[in-house]
């Protein structure tokens, strides 16, 4: 078993079994050790984003890495979360692609319903909740204001779609340029789901930096001489020499584009797709792919060229696909406006996760 530590939503206890093929690869990469406590030291964790919506033990898994953040931290390390489009879906009121089973955990919380007068009165009372919960202002969505949009860490950009230059006009930043404009937007965030503020109308496009799949779809191919050029004036803004990204799911894997300037990490290893299980890691400046078997396997085994893609290592085939069925409860913004954005009925979206070993 996994004993949570001290966090601002009560203990909890996981079974190591419910946080899957996330749990079996930090074990693999020798951040945790076998009772799930940080054991890694001064390496820091990245995780890519959407940990909810990928399983019954969403909640839970979001207690464990509240309790590595506060572990790795005493070590010297550190833990990030990256908010990705289900986090930014939930807090919105969209739980469409989450498991009937994840709304369970959420009984055991706290949460005043009252704020919600009657909006509440056509969802079932198990369902209540969560939806409270992860609105913001609720104590779930204000655990998710300490995590960023995107973020850099020494020379690695970190953000759970992408960026593109857009996303750096000073129009499309109220004025910030650079990192000032990511680090706006990250405040922004932060102020939406503590409940002091709008939702930022930059995470809601198809150009937003948890939605958008430019430099990820298709996966497993070496980018277009359009999206090279994006992602060198984004490097470039910010001072970066590789980007890395998560949310859509790679079929061949871990692979890299550009000679490593952009890194995909989805692997769509959850228990809604049941991708390969793999975490990269970047230790000064020379990545590795680890499996769960842990296997570590060097980053250019995993390098896109042009006119050659990678082999895919398993393809979710249309059963999988059509087998899992969210809780299809969607109230607050994300019911009363769709922005335009298409939610894909069969949920393929994973998280990933990105290591990266201190020097």
């Amino acid at each position: 078993m996994i004993p949570f530590g001290t966090n601002n939503i009560g203990n909890r206890v996981l079974d190591k079994a419910a946080a899957g093929a996330f749990a079996e690869t930090l074990l693999a990469a020798g951040l945790v050790d076998g009772t799930g406590n940080w054991a890694a030291g001064e390496t820091v964790l990245v995780q890519a984003g959407d940990v909810f919506d990928r399983g019954d033990a969403d909640l839970e898994v979001e207690e464990w890495l509240w309790t590595l953040q506060e572990q790795a931290t005493e070590s010297g390390g550190a833990v990030y979360h990256l908010l990705g489009n289900h986090e930014i879906m939930n807090a919105m009121g969209d739980h469409s692609t989450a498991s009937p089973n994840s709304f369970k955990p959420f009984q055991d919380l706290d949460v005043d319903l009252a704020p919600f007068g009657s909006q509440l009165d056509k969802f079932p009372d198990w369902g209540k909740p969560r939806l409270a919960a992860m609105a913001p202002g609720g104590p779930v969505s204000k655990m998710l204001a300490s995590h960023s949009v995107a973020m850099k860490i020494g020379d690695t950009l970190l953000v759970h779609g992408g960026l593109r230059p857009v996303n750096f006009d000073p129009k499309s930043c109220r004025g910030a340029t650079g990192m000032a404009c990511l680090e706006s937007l990250n405040r922004w965030t932060h102020e939406w789901l503590v409940g002091q503020g709008e939702m930022p109308k930059e995470l809601w496009n198809r150009d937003s930096p948890v939605w958008t799949r430019f430099y990820s779809s298709p996966g497993g191919v070496e980018l277009s001489e359009e999206a090279e050029a994006d992602l060198q004036k984004v490097l470039d803004a910010t001072g970066t020499v590789r980007m890395i990204v998560g949310h859509t799911p790679q079929e061949a894997g871990i692979n890299s584009a550009l000679g490593g300037r952009l890194w995909r990490t989805d692997t769509g290893m959850t228990a809604m797709i049941g991708g390969q299980p793999e975490a990269l890691e970047i230790v000064d400046g020379v990545a590795t792919i680890i499996t769960a078997g842990g296997k570590r396997i060097p980053g250019d085994e995993r390098a896109c060229t042009a006119g050659k893609p990678l082999p895919h290592k398993r393809a979710v085939s249309q059963a999988e696909r059509s087998g899992w069925r969210g809780a299809r409860m969607v109230f607050g913004q994300r019911g009363q406006s769709s922005g335009g954005l298409e939610e894909r009925e069969d949920g393929l979206e994973g998280g990933g996760a990105a290591t990266a070993a201190a020097a």
